[in-house]
């Protein structure tokens, strides 16, 4: 299960050291993606420095999410000598906060714990999130709006619903910022529920997102 969570401000950049390797001091512990729903993922660098008089040995560099993938292009590092790694964060389908942590081995046997800290933005935003049709009420056709930043386009490309028993439709834009799906029950009866599936193509890359 993706695990969600609020972070903190990021703090300024030090140099702070953590447990560990007592020769390797890292730029940040956390590192912070600000990520938006039409970007397909987002690239985190850790920076480190060997304040050490002898070489430091990376052994492994693991992620706790297979969402993200880190990269060590090298390994073995001099007394003095920066480096860094990359991990790279696949957003997929999922919102909100998310913390990774990346966990480093040394040659030494010591290990090192950091944290991908990715915050991804919605560009469309709708309500009402439920539609309800009380007993005894006309099953009339009900709206649900959709809005959007006018920097970021985002066009509409499929509505449906996965119950039969209510109609979806794409209403005319009221807008360059938005769109109105309507739903309607087939019937007068009580008919059940369904999820309404809107799916939007997102930013230059025109990336599929659904809602």
């Amino acid at each position: 299960m993706l695990r969600r969570c609020l972070i903190a401000p990021l703090a300024a950049l030090v140099l702070t050291a953590i447990p560990g390797n007592a020769d390797v001091k890292w730029a940040n512990t956390d590192v912070v993606l600000k990520l938006d729903s039409s970007q397909e993922s987002g690239v985190a660098t850790f920076a480190f420095v060997n304040e050490g008089d002898s070489a430091v040995t990376i052994t492994k560099v693991s992620a706790g999410c297979g969402c993200t993938v880190p990269k060590l292009e090298k390994q073995e590092f001099a007394p003095g000598e920066s480096g860094s790694f990359t991990a790279k964060f696949s957003i997929g389908e999922r919102r909100g906060f998310f913390r990774i942590p990346i966990h480093v081995d040394f040659a030494d046997g010591d290990s090192a714990q950091l944290n991908l800290v990715a915050q991804i933005q919605e560009l469309v935003d709708y309500s009402p999130v439920n539609l309800v049709w009380g007993t005894g009420e006309e099953r009339k056709p009900k709206d649900i709006e959709l809005h959007w930043k006018a920097s970021d386009p985002v066009e509409v490309t499929q509505v449906r619903s996965i119950n039969p028993a209510f109609k979806v439709t794409l209403v005319p834009e009221h807008g360059s910022n938005g769109a109105i799906v309507r739903v309607t029950p087939t019937g007068d009866k009580l008919v059940g529920t369904t999820v309404v599936i809107v799916q939007t193509a997102q930013g230059p890359e025109r990336r599929l997102r659904a809602y």
